[in-house]
């Protein structure tokens, strides 16, 4: 499984896709997930939830996640 290393101590990406190219994975950090646009499965440590825009996901260092975007 991959895991995203970051030395930087605050990162703010945004960014679309219409296609998740990341398998599942994981961090050595927390992540705040804002979903802006589109709907899907968001897999968080086998736990599978709905997603829609709006919603907000925490994930913990170590917590692994994928999303299949709709």
């Amino acid at each position: 499984m991959k895991r995203y290393v970051q030395f930087d101590p605050f990162i703010i990406e945004d960014f679309e896709t219409d296609n998740w190219d990341h398998p599942k994975h994981r961090h050595n950090h927390f992540e705040i997930i804002f979903i802006m646009y589109g709907s899907g499965k968001h897999i968080v440590d086998e736990h599978k939830m709905d997603y829609t825009s709006g919603d907000l996901f925490l994930l913990r260092p170590e917590d692994f996640h994928e999303f299949k975007v709709d």
